[in-house]
């Protein structure tokens, strides 16, 4: 045997071995197309009532898991095809009733567009019912976008003459939450926006239920935070709160700190906005927040120079927060403007004493020593013997 000859055997003898199995798998592809087809010819020769019979024997068979899927995705081409001549007929609607619960049990994904159709297609609620269960089983997204407009129209029409049949709605909500697409967000956190009681709550229940599967939900509510009016960033705030939502509740705050900072404190629900943020990250000693907070004590620091009045109670707030930091920059901030209090009553012998108290006090709980010498300059000036023992007490706790 020559040395060609015998590379060429090394060549096409493995072939030979992959196209011995051919025959076998081509054989058992064939058998299955052969069940399938002659169900399929059975189907178009039965009666309408006959038709639903036969979904029912073929799920007996024991190759159904082989053809029944797609058996039954033939059934329901059939009911899309003719249901307009058949209108309000209850062997139709018995047919298309077994066609969607045959795909859901097989798991057939490749039929999820033809049960939305079906949906869309059918007032009937039984049917359309019948749909929306077995959309989850199918393990399938495709519909998903078309689900999710459907329901933002919805969202859209409630409170008017075209308002929602709420207990449809309530279907459509928790097939979004079983689907576990994370695009259906909007939809449904729209839909927590609008409906209240039950319907509200089913939707906040299939948000929690797509984070648990597909995660995304904590971002999905710093966009909104960011982004969306007042009203929305509040709502997405209480649904963080929520500890089935699973949502680190410390990034939304600093989200909402720097939200209500992008638009200069104004507005009454903004402030109330700013005000919930900080608390959070003030109890939470939220560390990597302190870029902000600073902002935001210079903030308030310039409107209460603007208007003392006015600006005091967000400072003191502001100065509240930037000492839960436990950060020498905070600390050397608050320091300064001790200083230039100072300076002030040296030269004009007034001050706004509660602000003293709370810059004193901030110090005191920082323990920041190089704010010593500041604090016992205070012994020196004019300031009430109240101020002067809160300046004596935040001495004793600095750190040497």
């Amino acid at each position: 045997m020559t040395r060609k000859t015998l590379m060429l055997l090394l060549v096409f003898v493995p072939a030979a071995g992959a196209f011995a199995q051919s025959p076998a798998y081509f054989e058992s592809e064939t058998r299955i197309e052969r069940i399938l087809d002659s169900y399929e010819r059975r189907f178009i020769r039965s009666s309408l009532q006959a038709k639903a019979d036969l979904l029912h024997d073929a799920a007996l068979d024991d190759r159904a898991p082989e053809f029944f899927g797609p058996l039954c995705r033939f059934a329901l081409d059939f009911v899309l095809e003719n249901a307009a001549l058949f209108p309000n007929d209850p062997d139709m609607a018995n047919l298309a009733v077994r066609a969607v619960r045959g795909i859901g049990e097989s798991g057939y994904s490749p039929a999820a567009p033809a049960l939305w159709r079906i949906f869309l297609g059918f007032r009937d609620n039984v049917i359309r019912f019948e749909a929306l269960a077995a959309l989850p089983l199918l393990g399938s997204s495709e519909p998903v976008p078309d689900i999710n407009r459907f329901l933002a129209e919805q969202n859209s029409l409630y409170g008017s003459s075209l308002a929602p049949d709420l207990t449809l709605l309530d279907g459509i909500i928790k097939t979004l939450g079983g689907i576990g697409d994370e695009r259906s967000y909007p939809a449904l956190f729209g839909a927590c926006l609008i409906y209240p009681g039950e319907s509200g709550e089913n939707a906040a229940a299939s948000l929690f239920a797509i984070n648990e599967r597909a995660g995304g939900l904590g971002a999905f509510f710093i966009q909104v935070v960011l982004q969306n009016p007042v009203r929305e960033k509040y709502e997405a705030l209480e649904l963080a709160k929520r500890p089935e939502s699973a949502v680190n509740y410390g990034d939304l705050a600093e989200a909402a700190l720097e939200a209500a900072l992008n638009q200069n404190l104004s507005g009454e629900s903004v402030r109330r906005l700013r005000s919930d943020a900080l608390r959070i990250i003030r109890e939470e000693k939220i560390g990597r927040a302190l870029p902000l907070v600073i902002k935001n004590y210079n903030q308030c620091l310039s409107a209460y120079r603007s208007n003392r009045d006015r600006g005091r109670p967000d400072y003191l707030e502001a100065v509240s927060a930037l000492a839960a930091m436990e950060n020498a920059e905070a600390a050397g901030l608050l320091t300064l403007q001790l200083d230039l209090v100072n300076s002030g009553m040296e030269s004009s012998a007034s001050c706004d004493e509660s602000v003293v108290t709370a810059l004193v006090n901030a110090l005191g709980g920082l323990g920041y020593r190089a704010a010593h010498d500041s604090l016992a300059r205070m012994d020196r000036l004019p300031y009430s013997d109240a101020v002067k023992t809160s300046a004596a007490d935040a001495r004793a706790k600095l750190q040497w």
